[in-house]
């Protein structure tokens, strides 16, 4: 399975509306992401992508982080999410999703 397909997958569970937003965010995270695979996802990574978006406006920002948590955090509890095995095993045991958290609440403090 690719990247998109994951990304297309995780979109699924969505309502139309909403499934159109969180595209174009995942969208833009896989674009920037090249040939890194999901599995290799850093810390590192995610900053660069956060420097990378810097000519965006705050309110496009905190809409691509929120996205980027509700996508990479580990699903809770794995027992009632079968795809849980799917998940790329780094972003199991470093949890990026907790770095796009604290990078969306850092663009919204920003706005304040």
């Amino acid at each position: 399975m690719t990247d998109q397909q994951f990304v297309d997958l995780w979109l699924r569970r969505y309502k139309a509306s909403t499934r159109e937003t969180y595209k174009s965010a995942a969208y833009r995270f896989l674009f920037f992401l090249e040939e890194t695979k999901l599995g290799q996802v850093t810390v590192d990574l995610l900053l660069d992508f956060e420097e990378s978006l810097s000519y965006l406006g705050a309110a496009t920002k905190i809409r691509i982080f929120r996205t980027l948590y509700l996508f990479l955090r580990p699903p809770l509890p794995c027992s009632s999410v079968p795809l849980c095995f799917l998940f790329p095993v780094s972003i199991l045991q470093d949890d990026p999703g907790y770095l796009c958290r604290s990078l969306y609440l850092r663009c919204v403090s920003n706005t304040r």
